[in-house]
């Protein structure tokens, strides 16, 4: 069986206001659609953000608390995709930090005790003519990052993404390499089923090898969709989070159709049942 903190307290959901990343549950109506999460058997929420400015904190926090959900990570990716912001950037790099120590001071304020920044595709993209350059750029920033995680008492993930969407860090073997550079604790790995199906000759081999790194998981099937609705043996990766002792969260990033309450229930339902039923 895996972690009871796995298998109830620790399983989320990763929302957004912002229609343009489909591959999250959209947030239309804030309190009907957090409700829905909560009842489905959710207890907490990663969110998606180009500036902290996109929402009504507000309405927000009130909902969350009145939903017994608690926001525990916030994912930077939309800094990239609509406004064209990395953190190998020299033009933009100092803009990008300036973004995600707010969403630290957002974080530092919940009371809940675990508190994450997301750094995937706002990472940027590797040119073969600037490649030393864009490294250094990127290395310095995670740097300046890793001090105002401390500061805020907030940990970074290194998301592994796929090469269809990105030609940097994309096997967890090579976020391993990378974050090998950096010193203390402040910053490990956030790792994808769907990116690991992509990428990954062996899910199952790269969870075991990643055992001190990885610090966080998302979930989805090989069609971007919730667990239960496409093809991936969701057993073998639960077995190697059991493996190694993995007892951190794992959030449910994926696309919803217009019958998102349901899929989004019966999703909580099969990881549940999954992992209390796990003979490895």
């Amino acid at each position: 069986m895996l972690y009871r903190e796995i298998e109830v307290n620790n399983i989320g959901i990763c929302i957004t206001p912002d229609p343009i990343f489909s591959h999250m549950f959209l947030l239309n109506d804030i309190e009907r659609d957090l409700k829905a999460i909560s009842k489905a058997g959710f207890k907490s929420v990663e969110l998606s953000l180009r500036d902290v400015s996109d929402i009504n904190w507000d309405k927000l926090n009130w909902n969350l608390d009145k939903y017994g959900l608690k926001l525990i990570t916030i994912a930077t990716g939309l800094m990239r995709k609509v406004d064209k912001i990395t953190l190998m950037d020299s033009k933009k790099k100092d803009l990008a930090i300036e973004r995600i120590e707010k969403m630290m001071i957002v974080l530092n304020k919940t009371d809940c005790k675990d508190k994450h920044i997301i750094l995937g595709y706002i990472k940027g993209e590797i040119k073969k003519n600037k490649s030393t350059e864009q490294l250094k750029i990127l290395n310095n920033s995670i740097c300046e990052l890793i001090d105002l995680a401390k500061e805020y008492q907030v940990e970074l993930l290194l998301e592994i993404i796929n090469h269809r969407d990105t030609n940097f860090l994309n096997t967890i073997d090579e976020g391993i390499d990378y974050l090998s550079r950096f010193e203390g604790d402040r910053i490990k790995l956030a790792i994808d089923s769907y990116q690991m199906n992509i990428d990954e000759s062996d899910p199952y081999k790269a969870i075991i090898d990643a055992k001190d790194y990885i610090g966080y998981v998302h979930l989805s099937e090989d069609n971007r969709a919730y667990p239960g609705l496409g093809n991936l043996d969701f057993t073998k990766i639960l077995c190697a989070l059991k493996d190694i002792n993995y007892k951190g969260y794992l959030m449910f990033e994926c696309k919803t159709t217009a019958d998102k309450y349901l899929e989004i229930l019966k999703s909580y339902k099969t990881i549940l049942n999954l992992s209390k039923e796990l003979s490895c």
